[in-house]
């Protein structure tokens, strides 16, 4: 499982004192997140993200308008790499369980989750 946070970085340059050696910089961390893979939908109202729920990376979908989220998996597995159809109807992602990857579509009110590639094979992207 990926243990992903993502993070911006600020360097802070902080210049010698006379006859010292300081170091030219530190980096700080300024921002954090755990939502992961953020990817809007074609129609820019809402996105998919990854939280990680129980130790499981599920996938969520959240309403960009009023911020409102709705989990739409929830099986003892990892869920990886969403993104969406054209449409926007539905959301391929990499269901990752039992040392396997497997390629799921979804819709996207979180019904409907089919595989569309073999279980016997691992598949990523």
């Amino acid at each position: 499982m990926r243990a992903h946070i993502a993070a911006a970085i600020l360097f802070l340059m902080a210049g010698p004192t006379a006859g010292q050696e300081r170091p030219v910089g530190r980096a700080e961390q300024v921002t954090a997140s755990y939502a992961l893979d953020l990817v809007p939908a074609p129609d820019g109202r809402q996105s998919v993200l990854i939280r990680i729920v129980a130790g499981r990376e599920q996938l969520f979908t959240r309403d960009l308008g009023s911020g409102a989220e709705k989990q739409i998996t929830f099986d003892d597995a990892d869920h990886e790499d969403p993104v969406w159809s054209p449409d926007g109807r539905k959301i391929a992602f990499v269901l990752v369980k039992d040392g396997k990857k497997v390629v799921h579509l979804i819709n996207a009110d979180g019904s409907g989750a089919e595989a569309v590639t073999p279980a016997n094979h691992s598949a990523i992207h």
